[in-house]
């Protein structure tokens, strides 16, 4: 008997996680955000939707705040790293 997974397992590499663990306040942010985790942040990363790297930072925290005013209006993404995995949100910013 053979069964099928769809579900393939690679050790020492990093996952994505749900979203759920990962916020975003406000949404859409007109200058100061702030990102939340359930685990500490290692790496958060800002890029534009061509995947280009506006801010990254290393926050070694659950909670970090930063100000936007000088990235211009527009859809980004924020990616998180933690030791759990990689999560990735849309953010709006209107001015």
């Amino acid at each position: 008997n053979c069964t099928f997974s769809p579900y393939l397992h690679f050790p020492n590499i990093v996952t994505p996680y749900e979203s759920e663990d990962f916020s975003v306040y406000p949404n859409p942010v007109k200058d100061v955000v702030e990102v939340r985790s359930n685990d500490v942040m290692e790496e958060l990363n800002l890029m534009d939707l061509n995947m280009k790297s506006i801010y990254n930072y290393k926050p070694s925290k659950k909670s970090f705040i930063f100000n936007l005013n000088e990235v211009p209006a527009g859809v980004y993404l924020i990616t998180i790293k933690t030791t759990i995995g990689y999560s990735t949100k849309q953010i709006i910013i209107s001015r």
